[in-house]
């Protein structure tokens, strides 16, 4: 009898959700393949290949921290998969490159803002005489 609530069911539904997410990959729709993605992984925390899909379904959402955190708990259940730390290696690379590019532009931003204070000082100067 099915009851959805035994082990073996719960299985099953994540396998479901996890291939419904691969189909969603395909035809791009990233964000419900990730959504899939958390349902199979929530009635089996052992779904290696919903782990994956999620990680890569954030990644071309340019969530690289959420495919990160995706990519890492796949890699506990399964770390030898070559395929795993592959994808492990190159969101590492990409999150390294986001961060030094945020660095970049807040070191503009700040480097801008001193400007403008130095034209408003100087402007507040011309002005008052």
């Amino acid at each position: 009898m099915y009851d959805g609530n035994s082990q073996e069911d719960k299985k099953l539904n994540s396998m479901l959700h996890s291939n419904r997410a691969a189909v969603a990959m395909r035809l791009k729709e990233h964000d419900k393949a990730v959504d899939d993605c958390r349902r199979a992984i929530k009635l089996d925390p052992t779904n290696v290949k919903a782990y994956f899909r999620a990680a890569r379904s954030s990644e071309l959402l340019t969530l690289t921290k959420q495919a990160l955190s995706f990519c890492e708990s796949a890699l506990k259940l399964v770390p030898d998969d070559p395929d795993v730390k592959h994808l492990h290696e190159r969101l590492q690379k990409s999150l390294a490159k986001e961060e030094e590019k945020l660095l970049l532009l807040n070191r503009q931003h700040e480097s801008g803002e001193r400007l403008m204070q130095k034209c408003l000082l100087f402007w507040t100067s011309v002005v008052a005489g």
